[in-house]
């Protein structure tokens, strides 16, 4: 399931020995289980008609028994798990299953342990969305480390002119790197952005522009910016006191980037994309490491994040390595800014801990709950159970 703007639409991929196939995109008119399934069907049809039109078969039920033959092919799906996905996956192997006395003429024979051996389907969860979810706990994270570090406002909510500004449940960092992106990224605000000027300053100075739109991007993208955003920290302080603050939004940025609490949260959450996020999206992305190879980087996941939980102080070196074979990528943006240790800000450095341990604790909980599978005990450790 995928939403764009203007409507909500249907994806179904088949991934075979050989490859994968992007067998429809359907425009949803309701976002339910239901819908979906009879999404599916009307795919399996298709495909069917299209079979039995090249076979110039005119027997009926011909069509049925090849939509069930291939429906019975299906043997794994993979989704995000979420309030629609989970109803839908039921429905599918409730389907699924009607269907394999058609697709098997030796149904009736089966004994009831070969029966549920092929009527079994797993539900595998998507990595990349879990990226997606480290960054909404990630982000709530935040807010609870801003309020027990102060009782104050800070940022631009020390100003009168912000103070309804924003939303409740957004951490100040994570207003910081929006409000950069608004500001100085090229998809950003089209009235009080400085993309322009921005990007000329930088060109003046022999660098390029990191920051990235939010628009279009989803799994990682709070982490990429913070990285980013911490990276050109200086350029962007730069370019304000030269530029000036003539509009709100310059005037909130600036606010916000000389609060060293803001910044805490920005660069904790640049050491987790440098350290965790990029090096597991290299896994999810490689075609050599297969779903249920994944156990056992889950698996590392899961333990080394505990550990950081109790003492985050190796991600503050810029060699500590999660993965094996997936050293840390020291030509990214940032990266050397991320570790630098600067005198006479100790401030921050500790705050920086404390926000990172945070935003790990909470990493940690969503690892638990959704790769419960991948962990020891879990079903996908256990070959029989798939």
């Amino acid at each position: 399931m995928a939403q764009a703007i203007g409507g909500t639409f249907f994806t179904f991929d088949i991934t075979t020995s050989e490859k994968t196939y992007s067998a429809s995109l359907m425009d949803l008119a309701t976002e339910n289980s239901a819908t979906q399934l009879n999404a599916t069907k009307a795919l399996f049809n298709e495909l069917g008609e299209i079979y039995v039109s090249l076979t110039n078969e005119k027997n009926p039920e011909i069509l049925t028994k090849v939509i069930s033959k291939m429906v019975k092919t299906i043997h794994n799906t993979m989704s995000d798990r979420g309030p629609t996905n989970k109803p839908y996956v039921k429905l599918f192997e409730e389907w699924r299953k009607s269907l394999l006395p058609k697709a098997l003429e030796n149904w009736e024979t089966l004994n009831e342990e070969c029966q549920q051996s092929i009527i079994d389907i797993h539900d595998f969860y998507c990595g990349l969305h879990l990226l997606t979810n480290f960054a909404d706990y990630s982000n709530k994270s935040l807010k609870k480390f801003e309020e027990i570090s102060t009782a104050e406002k800070i940022g631009m909510k020390t100003l009168s002119q912000f103070s309804n500004w924003g939303t409740r449940s957004e951490s100040a960092a994570q207003r910081l790197i929006r409000s950069c992106c608004n500001l100085l990224q090229i998809h950003g605000c089209e009235t009080a952005g400085r993309p322009q000027q921005f990007n000329a300053y930088l060109f003046e100075n022999g660098l390029k522009n990191y920051l990235v739109p939010f628009r279009g991007n989803r799994f990682n993208i709070l982490f990429q910016n913070a990285r980013a955003v911490y990276g050109h920290l200086t350029h962007i302080q730069d370019f304000i006191e030269m530029y000036g603050t003539g509009n709100n939004l310059l005037l909130s940025v600036n606010a916000d980037i000389e609060s060293k609490i803001a910044l805490a949260g920005v660069r904790a959450l640049g050491l987790v994309d440098v350290h965790i996020n990029r090096p597991l999206w290299k896994l999810l992305d490689c075609n050599d490491v297969s779903i249920t190879d994944m156990s056992q980087y889950y698996q590392k996941l899961h333990d080394s994040i505990s550990n950081l939980v109790q003492d985050s102080s190796p991600m503050f070196d810029e060699n500590y390595q999660m993965f094996e074979n997936y050293p840390p990528e020291k030509d990214l943006f940032g990266f050397f800014a991320l570790h630098a240790v600067e005198e006479n800000n100790e401030e921050l450095d500790v705050l920086t801990t404390q926000a990172l341990e945070l935003i790990l604790a909470s990493i940690l909980s969503v690892i638990k709950r959704q790769l419960v599978d991948h962990l020891t005990e879990g079903s996908i450790l256990i070959p029989m159970r798939i």
